[in-house]
């Protein structure tokens, strides 16, 4: 998405839950973005204000806490906490960006000279227009079938072997969930309501019964 937000989060995290070859986990490690240290999925994290703690968890379980799932945060400022994730970045870039039409390199050195005749002129604009979903099931395709399949040569524990060999041979019985269970979670919570003699107003419509 072009607006990513914790929503977007939630429901991607809920979309690989739901897969059967991936499964809940019993671990996550993720970032201190704000939309991710979030009370609704993960918790606070190092956001989170000591004066307030008791108070936001009698409030609020996170996501994740629900699943039985143990959060740990990357160390806030720190260059060397984001290693997975940039050595990631860095595989995209270097794997999958440039066998896409309009690659425009990571600088001015990289550019293809042909790029700015690529995007002249509306016909070309629409041969190499490509979707956000599009895109999304390129990616899908090139993780599941070129990344996770691609031998390492080197790496501590895992030289011979791709990510889906090291991933077969390490991981746990798969943790697997419902899609009921799924939108139960990520369902917005609202505030309180009063309940008067004529029930409660929410979003416009009455709600009443005797």
């Amino acid at each position: 998405t072009f607006n990513p937000c914790t929503d977007t989060i939630m429901s991607t995290f809920a979309e690989a839950a739901l897969d059967p070859a991936i499964g809940l986990p019993r671990e996550i490690y993720i970032d201190n973005g704000r939309d991710y240290c979030n009370a609704r999925f993960a918790g606070r994290g190092f956001r989170e204000k000591k004066a307030t703690l008791e108070e936001d968890r009698q409030r609020v379980v996170p996501m994740l806490e629900r699943l039985d799932i143990v959060v740990h945060f990357a160390i806030p400022e720190n260059a060397r906490a984001k290693n997975i994730e940039r050595v990631a970045f860095g595989n995209m870039s270097n794997w999958f960006d440039p066998h896409m039409a309009t690659y425009c390199g990571r600088n001015t050195a990289q550019r293809p000279d042909d790029l700015a005749d690529k995007l002249k002129g509306d016909a070309n604009k629409a041969k190499y227009n490509v979707t956000l979903e599009e895109l999304a099931a390129i990616f899908d395709g090139y993780v599941r079938d070129i990344y996770n399949k691609r031998t390492s040569e080197r790496g501590k524990g895992r030289e011979g072997e791709c990510p889906d060999e090291t991933f077969l041979r390490t991981r746990l019985p798969v943790r697997q969930t419902t899609e009921a269970v799924m939108q139960h979670f990520l369902q917005k919570r609202t505030g309180r309501f009063r309940i008067g003699r004529n029930g409660i107003t929410f979003q416009g419509r009455e709600y009443y019964s005797p």
